[in-house]
């Protein structure tokens, strides 16, 4: 059983782009100070695994890494559903 204290991390999807960009900037030059991922994720309130995804991205990519992007899906493609829907017509014969 872990006794240590449970801490609290943001949602750092809450924040805007470029906010979400200066955090993982900001844990890079923490990590380049000689903190660990531990201790980073701590002082930033956000998780261990996501310091861990930056510091990857960042040593494999450089700082393009840790620019902000788009999220979600690229403008007109669709989702495709993996079940029919009640109304199609495909039957089970």
């Amino acid at each position: 059983m872990n006794n240590q204290p449970s801490i609290e991390t943001n949602d750092a999807r809450r924040l805007s782009p470029s906010a979400q960009e200066e955090l993982r900037r900001r844990a890079i030059a923490m990590l380049n100070h000689g903190q660990t991922q531990s201790a980073v994720a701590r002082e930033l309130r956000v998780s261990r695994y996501s310091v861990n995804k930056w510091a990857g991205a960042f040593n494999k990519f450089g700082s393009d890494a840790l620019k902000q992007r788009k999220r979600g899906r690229k403008p007109g493609s669709t989702r495709t559903a993996f079940w029919p829907s009640p109304n199609s017509s495909v039957s089970a014969n």
